[in-house]
């Protein structure tokens, strides 16, 4: 059904704990998207700001888990030989902190160190077209609306993961357990 499979990181694969309310407030968030908020700003606030964020993001990361049975289906994955990808809105060094740590295995990873960021369609994009994937084939796990949105306008299907939160945004398919994913592949 599906040749390649690009994960989220953080609340996926990722057990990270992320104070957003905290993290919102100080930064005086007033859109939706942290990162579009950054980017909005004149250079010298969006670089204080970014300090700012990349302070709790390096602290979330550092204290973070993987979720249980992300190793076994990446290797899973790969014995299958599907192709697998990460898309992050988290920071590269964050992000190479991690597959290093817990030594993990993707075909491509994009960050917003690429300049793209989730909700937006790029970032999926961007991997489908390094992993040579159509986008029929491609399936997105995340845990959020902003996995949704991106698959969507990419053209690929989104199966979330249900971490105590709400979506306003219908997947494809809800998964149980990261676990699931191998019943989609097959």
């Amino acid at each position: 059904m599906f040749s390649t499979v690009i994960f989220d990181l953080d609340g996926t694969i990722l057990d990270s704990n992320y104070d957003w309310k905290k993290i919102r407030e100080e930064l005086e968030l007033k859109q939706y998207s942290i990162l579009d908020h950054l980017y909005s700003l004149p250079d010298e606030e969006r670089k204080k700001k970014e300090l700012l964020l990349e302070r709790y993001e390096r602290i979330a990361t550092y204290n973070a888990s993987l979720f249980p049975d992300v190793k076994e289906v990446l290797l899973a994955l790969r014995k299958m030989n599907i192709k697998t990808g990460l898309s992050t809105n988290n920071s590269l060094e964050n992000t190479n902190f991690i597959i290093e740590k817990h030594r993990l295995e993707f075909d491509d990873v994009v960050t917003r160190d690429n300049g793209i960021w989730k909700p937006n369609k790029e970032p999926i994009l961007l991997l489908m077209q390094e992993l040579h994937a159509k986008p029929q084939e491609t399936l997105v796990v995340g845990d959020s609306d902003y996995d949704i949105l991106s698959a969507r306008e990419a053209g690929a299907s989104s199966a979330i993961l249900l971490r105590e939160r709400i979506l306003e945004h219908k997947p494809e398919f809800i998964l149980k357990g990261i676990r699931d994913v191998l019943l989609l592949v097959k």
